[in-house]
């Protein structure tokens, strides 16, 4: 069993903030999803197991930090077992491990953070009610829907292959 990650689980110096389709930004479109699985974790746990917020925001992130290293060793990757299962078919949606730099990395951490805190937020509020709590899972989830149908019926779109000139 290999806990170590990939090669390029490492700190690049030519990262950009945000990048499409690529693991050297910060943030990628998937970090879209990190923070939907962040909202959505928080509410799940919250509801099944009614931890105090601030353990449920613990125990949210502590989770998903350990997965998606996981995801960078090999070793398993819920994304591609989750892409099995819907049958997904684009593999920028739901590779078989991710091949993240560590800022790529510590952009999902944020982007899943950020939207456990939204969740927690949303909690705490006495002027919003649950009815729009309700609705605003529902609205994540329909945009996890179309997530699905988007890797299940997308085309792969063709990354630019960079020919060496040799200067």
């Amino acid at each position: 069993m290999n806990l170590l990650p990939h090669p390029e689980f490492k700190w690049k110096d030519d990262v950009v903030l945000c990048g499409m389709f690529d693991e050297n930004a910060w943030f990628t479109p998937a970090s879209i999803s990190h923070f939907m699985s962040g909202f959505i974790l928080f509410y799940i746990i919250k509801k099944l197991f009614n931890y105090k917020n601030y353990q449920t925001i613990i125990i949210a992130n502590l989770l998903h930090a350990i997965e998606d290293y996981f995801e960078n060793t090999k070793l398993i990757s819920l994304e591609a077992i989750a892409g099995k299962i819907i049958g997904c078919k684009n593999k920028l949606f739901a590779k078989q491990y991710d091949t993240d730099c560590i800022q790529n990395y510590l952009g999902d951490i944020i982007s899943f953070l950020l939207g456990s805190l939204l969740a927690y937020n949303m909690t705490k509020r006495k002027n919003i009610n649950n009815f729009i709590y309700s609705n605003l899972v529902y609205i994540i989830g329909t945009v996890a829907i179309i997530w699905i149908y988007a890797c299940k019926y997308l085309p792969v779109p063709k990354m630019n292959e960079r020919k060496d000139t040799g200067i």
